[in-house]
């Protein structure tokens, strides 16, 4: 009895140990079973992004983009700088959008494609945007399930040249690693993912097309190719119309502000998403606008 009574103690203190993350302008104190860098599919999530005043923007303005951005938002004032809102949203960033025989990807994927063909300068109705994204997000399920089946794998050494080949032309265009970062909206583990897979693409697509004699020929090849690929593999239904619980915090401090975006899943409960957004803090560093993901593991 006294063994069980320990084990349960033990459990409990793991339960509520904690990791201290830092980003450039505050700090976050996260449960032990939440990590940094993605958003996890079907996992409840948090989003931070800090940045400087700019003109036109005040708690005002931030309130009104947040309350057109949810359903039915409550809004609470906690203080004159802080604001907090509830609410639901149809497209949640950890919602799945494709699974392929256990690969998955959600919407948070989908936004990140979005953001990349915005920045294309295509010119085109948002929904037209989000609708090729989601294609491309597709394809990317399939194309990495492939990659599974031949066994391809990008060893971490090329990736991490890949990456500071990007922060270095990044650079040679005058913007630093965390502009360039803030300037796609992406976390630093994000972008990682971008690059690994634009690798991953890469060598399946080059190994499918490398007998194709016409270089006319490629773009009708790979077409076929990935809808092949689509028949090849199965792919589970999702739900539609899911609607996820969202809270989001606002906190002006100085002439800074932070937006804290937390998604509510089965895995975890507005009180504890509603914790942990209470332990974000303010330093004296210079925010920069770079997104911070957190996930529930």
């Amino acid at each position: 009895m006294r063994k069980l009574v320990l084990v349960a103690l033990l459990f409990f203190v793991s339960c509520m140990s904690s990791i201290q993350f830092a980003g450039d302008s505050f700090i976050i104190s996260l449960p032990s079973d939440w990590e940094e860098g993605l958003v996890r599919p079907g996992s409840s999530y948090l989003t931070i992004i800090t940045y400087p005043a700019q003109d036109g923007i005040s708690l005002d303005t931030i309130r009104t983009d947040v309350e057109n951005s949810m359903q039915s938002p409550e809004m609470t004032v906690i203080n004159e700088n802080t604001l907090r809102f509830v609410g639901r949203v149809e497209k949640g960033l950890a919602d799945i959008v494709v699974s392929v025989d256990g690969i998955v990807f959600c919407w948070r994927d989908v936004q990140i494609e979005k953001m990349r063909l915005q920045k294309t300068g295509m010119k085109a109705h948002d929904q037209v945007i989000e609708e090729l994204a989601l294609g491309h997000v597709r394809e990317m399920a399939f194309v990495t399930r492939e990659a599974k089946e031949q066994n391809i794998t990008i060893p971490d050494d090329v990736l991490q040249t890949e990456i500071q080949r990007a922060y270095s032309e990044a650079e040679k265009k005058g913007l630093p690693k965390n502009a360039f970062l803030a300037n796609w909206g992406v976390s630093e583990a994000e972008f990682a993912e971008i690059i690994r897979y634009k690798l991953i693409n890469e060598k399946v697509l080059f190994e499918a097309a490398r007998n194709v004699p016409n270089p006319e020929e490629l773009d009708s090849f790979i077409t076929k190719y990935l809808l092949e690929l689509e028949s090849k593999y199965k792919t589970e239904d999702i739900a539609e119309g899911k609607i996820t619980k969202q809270i989001v915090k606002v906190v002006k401090n100085g002439q800074n502000f932070a937006i804290i975006t937390g998604g509510v899943y089965a895995d975890s409960s507005e009180s504890e998403i509603s914790d942990v957004m209470d332990k974000f803090e303010f330093t004296q560093g210079l925010p920069s606008g770079r997104t911070n993901m957190f996930s529930k593991r």
